[in-house]
């Protein structure tokens, strides 16, 4: 094979495997597209890169995780059979409505990474420089989570789900454990909350 044969061999290998990184997608994939997103103050495109229903779905049990009495009748609605906090929640408070008129509101003032890039608590990862920086776990061929971590150095860890050819943000949780159950679609049990000892004794009767 002669000299110029085999540069133009080389050559095409090289376009081949940059055509398919180009082209491939990733569990990262969202999370570039979410920051490219936010730099261009596109709502939409942000939008895309999410499972909103998921998103809401875990975003209750966020709350639901958070909260001592929601707790509690968390576990009280399912022994009774009539469902968790997901089911009454979802009844009274259309959390997916509201996440996407906050994306839809906040994405294109800017306003969504700014507050983000103030906030002092976990649980708002979407800054561009932090997503892109993120640390992606694999899973498996269908779940990955990412741990992301703000300009004041707090971490949130997100979920994503493949959904057909595309990967797609789930859900957001503190612990990696959490983020983990979420992309795996698994339904996390809560643990019954202990009561607080107060130290005192029982009163005997």
């Amino acid at each position: 094979m002669s000299y110029v044969s085999r540069l133009a061999l080389v050559c095409a290998i090289c376009l081949f495997f940059s055509g398919c990184e180009l082209g491939g997608k990733s569990p990262a994939t969202p999370l570039n597209l979410a920051a490219q997103a936010l730099e261009k103050n596109d709502a939409s495109s942000f939008v895309a890169q999410f499972d909103l229903k998921a998103c809401a779905a875990n975003e209750i049990k966020n709350i639901t995780d958070a909260n001592e009495a929601l707790s509690t009748l968390d576990q009280l609605g399912r022994s009774l059979g009539i469902g968790g906090m997901e089911d009454l929640l979802g009844n009274v408070f259309d959390v997916e409505k509201k996440l996407r008129q906050d994306f839809a509101r906040k994405v294109p003032t800017g306003e969504l990474a700014l507050e983000c890039g103030r906030k002092e608590r976990p649980g708002c990862p979407w800054e561009p420089a932090s997503l892109r920086k993120a640390e992606v776990k694999t899973l498996s061929e269908t779940a990955a989570v990412a741990r992301v971590v703000s300009s004041k150095q707090l971490t949130t860890w997100l979920a994503l789900a493949k959904k057909g050819e595309d990967w797609r943000i789930v859900g957001w949780a503190v612990l990696e454990e959490t983020a983990q159950a979420y992309a795996r679609g698994e339904q996390k049990a809560l643990e019954p909350k202990k009561p607080k000892n107060s130290g005192k004794k029982p009163v005997e009767i």
